[in-house]
Formats: structure tokens, sequence, C-alpha cells
């Protein structure tokens, strides 16, 4: 059977398209359309790369995108090209139970690092982007490849392997989450708690917390005695629990979110010192240096909040543009999506300038250059997309 898939994934020819059997292209900057229900997509000129013939969505990862025809999936390349066709398929089963089953059902949604994992028989393993069975299926689960290694899932333990398919780190451990600041957060019930090893297994942090996430900016969230603290990287509490605020998130631009209870939300630094006063409704995090916020304020006659109305905070606290927005989005690209009630979407700058007139019912965050907005109804049917100009590119027919 995996010989099978080989020599069906091959066939389509993944290898001669990308030049060679192995290599995974570079990322390409495409961005999904849909045009009377059917789907493609568009290179950053609004050109039409991938004519809208698809089933459902279409998302690059690892320089390909799987696509669905009549129930059946696929994979395509930059070009729109498709190299694993939603007709390819092999049959499983026999007699009154054979089955005809597309190749790409076999296999992950998403490429990376030029790798993709596949299913066969119960088990998993991976395939490289020729289609070649690169590490066999032997795992019962399989996630992708970061930075050269990949989780995987023996019975009920978990570990990671490398590219030839072997244990740099055995398949013990009862919980783990992906590498982040060089260590990943592991859970091992025998020693009853999480604690943080490095890319050998060697723990760096030994196992001691009823519950613990990932580091971000060289803090992550732990559960001690007395509630969450943040902890570095070597297992030092620097945010110690408090009685007065509480925890919520992970750091983003050197500032963390705290909800202090009856007085609102505040930030704190890496040191654990308040940056910014509990007096913001709803935390929200930094990026690109601000963060959107709404003050606290007194309640109207139906028990809803009066003055809800959005602006940006610096890292200070110091409101950079005054709240006048009835929604708003967090920054990308320099641009934040904001409400103007009555007129609808558009983008402000971080001076505070509109960019993007509000006009339209829904609109994303920029990404790569270019952002979808939403003509009708936020979050579906007709469309355009704006480059960072506010110029639009392309709209739906």
């Amino acid at each position: 059977m995996m010989a099978m898939l080989r020599g069906l994934v091959c066939a389509a020819g993944i290898g001669g398209i990308v030049g060679t059997c192995a290599a995974a292209p570079p990322e390409p900057r495409l961005w999904p359309i849909e045009v009377g229900g059917k789907h493609g997509a568009i290179d950053i000129e609004g050109k039409v790369v991938i004519e809208p013939q698809y089933d459902a969505s279409i998302k690059f990862a690892g320089g390909y995108a799987r696509v669905y025809q009549n129930g059946k999936a696929g994979f395509v390349d930059a070009s729109g090209q498709l190299v694993i066709s939603p007709k390819k398929t092999i049959t499983r089963g026999s007699g009154d139970f054979a089955a005809e089953i597309s190749v790409a059902s076999l296999m992950g949604t998403e490429f990376s690092e030029g790798l993709v994992a596949f299913g066969l028989d119960g088990k998993q393993g991976y395939v490289d982007a020729s289609g070649s069975i690169v590490i066999a299926p032997k795992f019962d689960e399989a996630f992708a490849f970061k930075d050269g290694l990949a989780i995987v899932r023996s019975g009920s333990k978990y570990g990671w392997i490398d590219r030839s398919g072997e244990f740099v780190i055995p398949a013990a451990y009862d919980k783990v989450h992906p590498f982040s600041d060089g260590l990943a957060c592991v859970l091992v019930y025998d020693k009853r708690g999480y604690g943080y090893m490095d890319r050998k297994g060697k723990w760096v942090i030994e196992p001691q917390f009823n519950y613990a996430y990932p580091h971000v900016e060289e803090r992550a969230r732990a559960q001690v005695k007395g509630g969450y603290a943040y902890i570095d990287t070597h297992g030092k509490v620097v945010v110690p629990p408090s009685e007065d605020f509480k925890i919520s998130s992970d750091y983003a631009d050197g500032r963390a979110v705290f909800n202090k209870t009856g007085t609102g939300w505040g930030y704190l630094d890496p040191a654990g010192k308040i940056a910014i006063e509990p007096k913001f409704f709803g935390g929200y995090a930094f990026r690109e240096g601000l963060a959107r916020a709404t003050l606290t304020g007194g309640m109207n006659a139906q028990g809803k909040r009066s003055d809800k109305l959005f602006g940006y905070i610096d890292r200070d606290g110091r409101f950079v543009i005054e709240p006048q927005f009835d929604d708003a989005g967090d920054f990308s690209e320099g641009l934040a999506g904001v409400l103007v009630k009555g007129k609808g979407y558009g983008y402000v700058d971080k001076k505070g300038k509109l960019r993007v007139a509000p006009q339209y019912a829904g609109v994303e965050m920029y990404y790569g250059g270019l952002a979808r907005v939403w003509l009708q109804q936020s979050g579906r049917g007709p469309h355009a997309y704006l480059n960072t100009d506010g110029k639009e590119v392309w709209r739906s027919p």
C-alpha cells in the first residue's frame, strides 16, 4: 500500500513543477477569493492567479495549498497548477467494502519545511514535496515540523523526531507544547506537573507546576501555590501571584494584561511592575507598539456601559488616538480596522488619521500588503482587497 501511495502521488508530477523532488517552493503571497460559491486566489496586484473553481477557501502553507473539488482533496502550487489532482484516488478495502479514496485526503492540510503528515492503515508518517514517503507511517499521530523537529504520538505518549524519523526526544510525555524561546512546556503525570526542556530533551526547569504555558518574550504563565505567576526561562518566578489582580495573557511588546476586579484592566512590564494602571474596560494585547483600549464607565438605563468607545494607547498607557470608534482591531502593517457608527468600517494609521474612509461591512487585518474587506456582511459574501494605500486591487464581480 505504501508503494502504491508513492507511485500515485509522484505520478501527479510534483517533482517536475518545483524543480527537485524534495524541495519546497518559497511561500507564495496569494490571497483567497470567492466568486459564485467557488474559491480561487489573487496576487498582490489583484490579478487572478487561481481561477475560482474549488469548493473551499484556499490557504497556502509550505508552498502548496489544499483544495477541494466534488468532495475530493488535492494540492495546487503557487501558479495554480494541480500537483496532486483531486481525481487521483486509490482503492481501500476489498469486495463490498472497497472504496475509492482521494490520495490527498490521506495527507495533512499543510506542508511545513518540505514535509506533510499523511495517514495510512491507522498510522501516520511524512511525505515530501515529491510525494515520496520520507518517514514511514509508524506513529499514532504526527504534527508539523518546526525548526527541524516534529511532535509525534506513540500510544498515549508524545515525543519529538528529526527529519530522519528517529526520536531525538523519546515519546515519554503526557502532554507537550511546541518549542518557544528554546524551551518546550511538557507534562509528566508521574512527576506531578509541568516543566520545560531544551531541544535535546534535557530538563531546564524540572516538572513542578500544576499547569503551565509556553514562553513568550522569555516569560511563561505557570500555576504555583497562590495562583498564576510569570516565570523566566530559568524557572525563576519574576511576577508572583497577587491578591490584588489576576494575570491573563502572554507578554506582547513587553506588556502583559492583568485584571483587577472592580477596577479594570491594566498592564505589567517584564519585571512585574504595573506599567499601566488598571483603568480600562477589557484588556487587549499590544501590537506594533499600540493597543486598542476603552475606558471603564458608568451604566446606562439598560445596564450597559454607556461610553464604550475605542482608541489606542501607547506602552505608557497614554491615548495616542483618542476614544472615538465603536469598534476597533489590532494594528498590522501600520493600519488598524475601525468602525465609525452610521458609516461603516475603515482603516486608521498610527497617528489617528483615517487612511481608508469608513464604508465597509467588515474588515480584516493586513498581511503581506493586502487586507480583505467585506461589502455587505462581515465575514461572508461579496468582498474586496485593499493595498496599504487604501486602493481596491480586486472586488467581487
